[in-house]
C-alpha cells in the first residue's frame, strides 16, 4: 500500500489483481478540507439515496486498508472512474476547480493549488 500527498492529506491505494482502488474518504477530506470526511461521505450517499440517483455505494469496494492508528479497517475504495463520479456529486464549489480539467486522474488531485480552490 502506497500513500500519496494531495491538498495538505493523503490518501491511501491499494491494487487487487490488475486495478487501483482508493480510499473514498481520504479524496473527500483532501478536495473538501472537511474535518469529519466519514461523515461527509455519509451524507452524501444519504441525500444520493433520498434523491433516487445513483447509489455512489456500488461505485465502491470495501477494502482493508490501514488506518493511521496501525490497524487494518474496511473502508469504502473505488477506482479512478469511480472517484471521477463521486467527486461529481460533490458540491461544485467544492469539486468545481478540479473537474474543471477535461481529464483529471487521481494524481492530479495532489496538484489542486490553493488559487484554483478559491475559484
Amino acid at each position: 500500500m502506497k500513500e500519496k500527498s494531495f491538498v495538505g492529506s493523503w490518501i491511501r491505494q491499494t491494487t487487487r489483481g490488475k486495478k487501483r482502488y482508493y480510499s473514498v474518504v481520504d479524496a473527500i477530506a483532501g478536495v473538501t478540507g472537511s474535518k469529519n470526511p466519514r461523515d461527509y461521505w455519509y451524507r452524501i450517499k444519504k441525500r444520493q439515496r433520498g434523491q433516487g440517483g445513483l447509489q455512489l455505494s456500488t461505485l465502491c469496494r470495501q477494502l482493508r486498508l490501514k488506518a493511521p492508528d496501525g490497524k487494518y479497517y474496511l473502508t469504502d475504495c473505488a477506482d479512478q472512474e469511480g472517484i471521477g463520479l463521486i467527486l461529481r456529486h460533490l458540491p461544485a464549489k467544492v469539486s468545481g476547480p478540479l473537474l474543471r480539467r477535461k481529464n483529471f486522474t487521481v494524481e492530479d488531485l495532489q496538484k489542486v493549488s490553493p488559487e484554483e480552490e478559491s475559484c
